[in-house]
């Protein structure tokens, strides 16, 4: 019996206002800028020769109006939100400042700033050299409420997430007896770079995951491969 091809299409939702304002969002929410509204709109305008089999955003507002522009140039019949897509829990550093929280991460791990250091200069750089694993834990050590997740927990919830969305949509292709089978998805950055991570751990792609960027993954006979990741030529 032949393997079924997908082609999961997944896109960061667009700008939001949190995201101009520097502030954390994770579980929390803010509303699409004006810009974010128009990225959107033109991703979808880009992806209208795309026939998509199945649809799925995470389940905050932010992503569901991102998908919804998205779509409105494409129907589908199957669509879904589900929180398991939704960005990583924050904890105590939800809806405060960016910069608050990189500091109490640093100061955490022992890192002290010199009087001349940017905190985000600082903070990315201890990034690039730990990677995410050690953020989202480090997060979680800084977070006095022990809300925030850790790393294997955004995995399990990556895990969840791609199982749910894989067998549906094999299932959808199997019902209209296709081999091949294009499925959008859209979430928030760091989410998607955990998917990334976890789908094909040896490919090698840029820290940030941008607004309304799009990155391709393959799925074929059990296995994922990347054909593209952080892609903004949907943008034009």
């Amino acid at each position: 019996m032949k393997s079924t091809e997908l082609m999961f299409y997944v896109v960061r939702h667009g700008q939001t206002v949190f995201n101009v304002t520097e502030n954390v969002q994770g579980f929390s929410d803010s509303p699409l800028t004006q810009e974010g509204l128009e990225q959107s709109k033109r991703v979808g305008k880009n992806m209208k020769d795309i026939k998509f089999i199945s649809a799925w955003s995470g389940d905050a507002k932010r992503q569901q109006i991102t998908i919804k522009n998205i779509m409105a140039d494409n129907h589908v019949a199957h669509t879904y939100s589900i929180p398991e897509l939704r960005e990583w829990n924050f904890g105590g550093f939800e809806t405060g400042k960016n910069a608050y929280m990189w500091e109490k991460i640093l100061k955490k791990q022992g890192i002290k700033l010199g009087a001349d250091e940017n905190v985000h200069e600082s903070f990315r750089k201890w990034i690039m050299a730990v990677g995410d694993r050690a953020f989202a834990d480090g997060i979680y050590d800084a977070d006095e409420t022990k809300k925030a997740e850790k790393y294997d927990d955004i995995l399990l919830r990556v895990k969840t997430a791609m199982d749910k969305i894989t067998t549906t949509s094999l299932g959808i292709c199997k019902e209209q007896n296709i081999s091949t089978g294009n499925v959008l998805v859209v979430s928030s950055g760091c989410f998607i770079r955990t998917i990334l991570l976890a789908s094909v751990p040896d490919e090698r792609f840029g820290r940030d995951i941008f607004n309304c960027s799009v990155s391709i993954l393959r799925y074929f006979d059990g296995k994922f491969s990347l054909k593209t990741a952080n892609d903004l030529s949907f943008l034009r």
